[in-house]
């Protein structure tokens, strides 16, 4: 073999191996989903939000700290402020180019609970454009707009 076969051989092994953006693009919208519920004491994991959703929590977070009241009053992940999930399900509703919607279903201390990401893909993975909750989303309750259930 050719030298130059060997670094392409050599680089085209590395880049399999590439852990990152690269990777993300593997993981399925429902796997993503399932990640933020798995095996963590802080359920929630590590969530990705639209830059849409980031600047509502920033200005959610902003204005908590001038009034001291709580941005969010409960966890929208559970549906509650304590938990203790079982039964956990992650399904993909619809999936078509860089979205997709996935429904969360478990029962917290017993009781079902439901909970449905709408989540886009970029080149970093997946992230939450919304989630609805119960009968809330959560731009509703980053923005203290009516719900509308």
């Amino acid at each position: 073999m050719s030298g130059r076969v060997l670094l392409v051989a050599a680089v085209s092994l590395a880049l399999i191996n590439l852990p990152g953006p690269l990777a993300a693009e593997d993981v399925t919208a429902a796997a993503y989903v399932e990640s933020l519920y798995a095996d963590r004491e802080n359920h929630g994991g590590d969530p990705r939000y639209t830059p849409r959703l980031d600047r509502l929590w920033a200005e959610c977070q902003a204005l908590e700290e001038q009034t001291g009241d709580a941005c969010v009053d409960y966890d929208m992940f559970v549906q509650g402020n304590d938990f203790k999930l079982t039964d956990l399900t992650f399904e993909t509703n619809a999936a078509e180019g860089n979205t997709a919607t996935v429904t969360a279903r478990f029962k917290n201390f017993g009781q079902p609970a439901t909970v449905v990401f709408d989540l886009l893909h970029d080149d970093k993975g997946w992230m939450i454009e919304e989630m609805t909750s119960g009968c809330a989303t959560l731009t509703t309750q980053l923005t203290d707009l009516p719900e509308k259930c």
